[in-house]
């Protein structure tokens, strides 16, 4: 009986016992088991550990994967071989991360991605020494590839100093052709002599000879003074270009040019040019008066540092109808323009020039002043694109022939083969006059849009076809110029030309 009534004392004082709070660490061990949740877990059924990641290659897989990459490399399947390079430039090894950017830059160089060869190669060149004066040689080739040839002169010389001797000759063979391809010949000659005497064992030795006989009879000659004469025969216009609108009317005739040019070039970097050429033109058909002309000119071109130019010269011209005893106008003037380099294929140019104007059959002379800038760069391996703006100021005695200008070209080039090519654009022509016209209360402005696209091929090494179709907008304050001529057209380039 006493061992009864101790049992139901012992329930009930533990079940009138509160439960302690679980903790934390309680709570995780509770809910922590996926299988049964709310269930305690037993040492036995613990959760397991993460597993670990995979190992990292070891040296020797990544110089192995390498080794397969270049193989790849030399049999032209760069996919596969930029499938393997790309995962070891990020290695912790800097034996095999800087080797295999220097790769992968070779990669993008045969395919012809020179942007991203160049700047791969140049972090090789600028943090890994025994491969620098290598990836500056092909940083040289990828300039030359653009056309870049200072540039490229520079990385090949780069590289001839950061080199082994292997490597060297192939560097100053390249030096040396570059100064051959920017018409620096007194240079290219040292160069290339230099080469042969250093390295007369190296292959390219015998192709070394050769430029080097080619360099110093264009040196030979550059360094005369070349007199030469020229006649040409072509279409007859402006533009030797024929237009054709409704009733397909045509304006045909012989466009013809003789003369003749001095070219000297004092020494390497210096190109002077002088030139004097009669013109005649007369029209078979067209609503259209034959002109005749002389036109001569003075020009000495500079080569600056960092593939910059400078240009200067003067000019003469004078155009007349014929059958009229007086000219029609005659300029004569000076003129400047320097051309840069922007960015890695752009190219600005600013042009400037003065120029004395003569109306001879209105009595009137002054004065006139052009600006204008261009801009071009290549969107691709096979499209240019150009832009142009231009702005001028004419200032005679005669007010109403006074005026100031401004006008925009933009265009797109597009090679299709080394023989065709597509081209569009358009521009844009404003004209503003001074003064107004006797007998008018409204001086004359004039605007002009035009919208073109053509197709061009080369027959053959000095003519080439052009097929295109334009739309010219004129609105003017006078009224018989305010119209639209949408029309076809067919240009092309001397038929003719003889040199003695």
């Amino acid at each position: 009986m006493m061992l009864t009534v101790l049992a139901i004392t012992l329930v009930a004082v533990t079940q009138a016992a509160p439960q302690a709070p679980l903790t934390e660490k309680t709570q995780t061990t509770v809910t922590g088991s996926a299988s049964q949740p709310g269930v305690p877990q037993s040492a036995s059924e613990a959760p397991a550990e993460p597993e670990e990641s995979p190992p990292a290659p070891t040296l020797a897989k990544q110089q192995k994967t390498l080794a397969a990459a270049q193989k790849h490399f030399s049999k032209k399947r760069y996919a596969k071989a930029i499938e393997l390079l790309v995962p070891l430039t990020e290695s912790e090894h800097s034996e095999v991360s800087w080797p295999a950017t220097f790769w992968l830059g070779r990669t993008y160089h045969q395919q012809k991605n020179c942007e991203g060869s160049i700047r791969l190669l140049q972090q090789v060149a600028d943090h890994h020494e025994p491969l620098a004066g290598q990836a500056k040689y092909w940083i040289g080739h990828g300039y030359m590839r653009r056309r870049r040839y200072a540039t490229a002169e520079r990385c090949f010389a780069e590289g001839f100093r950061l080199s082994e001797d292997n490597f060297k000759d192939d560097c100053l063979y390249y030096v040396a052709y570059t100064r051959y391809v920017q018409r620096h010949y007194g240079r290219a000659v040292v160069a290339f002599k230099k080469m042969l005497t250093e390295y007369p064992k190296s292959p390219l030795a015998a192709q070394a000879k050769r430029m080097l006989g080619q360099a110093d009879k264009r040196l030979r000659k550059a360094r005369k003074v070349d007199l030469q004469w020229t006649f040409n025969v072509g279409v007859a216009s402006q533009t030797q270009q024929l237009n054709w609108s409704e009733g397909l009317e045509f304006g045909l005739g012989a466009n013809g040019r003789v003369g003749g040019q001095l070219r000297w070039e004092p020494r390497d970097g210096v190109r002077m040019n002088a030139h004097v050429h009669g013109t005649r033109t007369s029209y078979l058909t067209g609503d259209l008066d034959d002109r005749e002309g002389l036109v001569g000119g003075l020009t000495m071109t500079q080569d600056l540092h960092n593939t910059r130019s400078l240009s200067y010269g003067l000019r003469y011209s004078r155009n007349q109808r014929v059958d009229i005893a007086t000219s029609d106008t005659q300029t004569y003037g000076a003129w400047s323009s320097y051309a840069m380099p922007v960015d890695d294929d752009g190219r600005l140019s600013l042009y400037f020039g003065l120029s004395n104007l003569k109306y001879y059959r209105e009595a009137s002379s002054g004065t006139q002043k052009t600006l204008s800038l261009r801009y071009s760069e290549p969107l691709s391996r096979t499209t240019r694109l150009s832009v142009g703006t231009s702005f001028a100021d004419s200032d005679v005695n005669a007010g109403y022939l006074s005026y100031s200008s401004v006008g925009a070209t933009t265009s797109v080039t597009r090679r299709l083969s080394k023989r065709r090519s597509l081209r569009s654009g358009l521009s844009y022509t404003a004209r503003n006059f001074n003064e107004p016209r006797a007998g008018t209360t409204e001086a004359r402005e004039d605007r002009q849009w035009r919208y073109f696209g053509e197709y061009s091929q080369r027959v053959t090494k000095k003519i080439t076809l052009t097929v295109g179709w334009q739309e010219t907008k004129r609105s003017s304050t006078q009224a018989n110029l305010n119209k639209s001529s949408p029309s076809w057209y067919i240009r092309t380039s001397r038929w003719l030309d003889l040199k003695f």
